[in-house]
């Protein structure tokens, strides 16, 4: 059993041969919504044009994850329109600390750190959009899966797992 198509592609490349099934990681959307006690997928906010908006990443800051990707992509924006909250910890933190700084964005970025869900619920929720930059191609995101729950908007690397489980209910971008 995969969970989606791209990582039984990988396992066939690697010669796995025998019958498989997919079967797609979920999230129960009621469940996931009742322990954070919102009542409802979608924030009246949502859609409205605002002064600011919010980007959402989360994660373990390691190389590979693409972090330094929303902070480079961020000082492209001279509007400070944009804010991300970059939610997470690891040992890329300081660089990524010292990226913005250096690009001149530290004060549009929020590092709060490992959050509890509850608090992660919340982020996800508030966000206008919810970032994956990169990942690895053949794995999906349970992060995904809560983000799209809220009706965020998300925005994920093509021709990968993640922007097969998020199909057309996401914006798709190559490297």
């Amino acid at each position: 059993i995969f969970t989606n198509p791209i990582l039984a592609k990988e396992y066939r490349t690697f010669g796995y041969r025998a019958p498989y099934t997919i079967m797609p990681d979920f999230v129960n959307p009621e469940e996931t919504r009742a322990r954070i006690g919102a009542s409802l997928p979608i924030p009246a906010q949502r859609g409205m044009e605002k002064p600011v908006y919010t980007l959402f990443a989360s994660g373990r800051m390691i190389p590979g994850k693409g972090f330094h990707l929303l902070i480079e992509a961020l000082s492209h924006i001279p509007d400070p329109c944009v804010r991300l909250v970059l939610s997470g910890n690891g040992p890329e933190r300081e660089h990524l600390e010292a990226l913005a700084e250096k690009k001149g964005v530290r004060d549009r970025i929020t590092f709060p750190g490992w959050v509890a869900e509850q608090e992660l619920m919340r982020h996800i929720q508030s966000a206008d959009i919810f970032v994956l930059p990169a990942w690895r191609t053949d794995l999906t995101s349970v992060l995904l899966l809560e983000a799209l729950v809220f009706a965020t908007q998300v925005i994920v690397p093509s021709d990968t797992a993640l922007a097969w489980v998020a199909g057309k209910s996401a914006l798709h971008f190559r490297d």
